[in-house]
């Protein structure tokens, strides 16, 4: 580990360093949101607290202090796309970016002041890459995705032909079906929706009851 370079170098190295665990840590914590409480992912959860937790030990008391808000020409500078988000993903995405970015800033900076924090920031990053693939393969993100990109689905009614009629709409690509039925008896009910259900299922659809 290496001492902060004195004077007005250090000073903005300091600043840097402080500016950008912050942004990682902000990051994070828009991500470990969606997967605590919009996908509820235990480990997802868990690894997002343990990034966070391992930056906020490097954010020193020494960092902060050399934080300028008042004197940043960065405050008054905004990009359209950073006021427009359509679409949860985009959201997600662009958060991933900036913790990742920010990563790579301290990793290099730290270089001068604090190889300890450099090696950190560099792991962090990978983990934050893996961190990525591991919740656009989560299954209930998978599935909401999905839901937001349906723009069709079919609303059932009793009939002798049913499950011909799911089957027909499934092969020709429904995205998703919804099982109503106000007139049969429970154990009836129970018995179409499972059999719904695995059609479902096996066309890769949505199903809703």
């Amino acid at each position: 580990m290496q001492n902060l370079a004195p004077g007005f170098e250090g000073q903005r190295i300091r600043r840097i360093l402080d500016a950008n665990l912050d942004r990682a840590r902000e990051g994070l914590r828009v991500i470990e949101e969606w997967c605590r409480f919009g996908c509820e992912e235990v480990a997802l959860s868990a690894e997002c607290k343990d990034l966070r937790q391992t930056l906020s030990r490097y954010h020193t008391p020494e960092l902060r202090a050399a934080r300028q808000t008042d004197q940043d020409p960065g405050t008054a500078l905004s990009h359209p796309q950073e006021r427009d988000r359509q679409t949860l993903s985009e959201v997600l995405t662009a958060n991933f970016a900036r913790v990742q970015e920010a990563l790579r800033v301290i990793e290099e900076y730290a270089k001068l002041t604090n190889t300890e924090l450099s090696e950190t920031a560099k792991a962090l990053r990978y983990r934050v890459y893996i961190l990525e693939q591991a919740l656009r393969l989560s299954p209930r993100h998978a599935r909401l995705r999905q839901l937001q990109q349906a723009k069709l689905y079919l609303v059932t009614s009793p009939g002798d032909r049913l499950l011909a009629v799911v089957e027909a709409a499934l092969k020709g690509g429904l995205p998703l079906v919804q099982y109503r039925d106000k007139t049969s008896d429970d154990a009836t009910r129970l018995t179409t929706a499972r059999q719904l259900q695995a059609l479902c299922q096996r066309y890769g659809a949505l199903f809703l009851v």
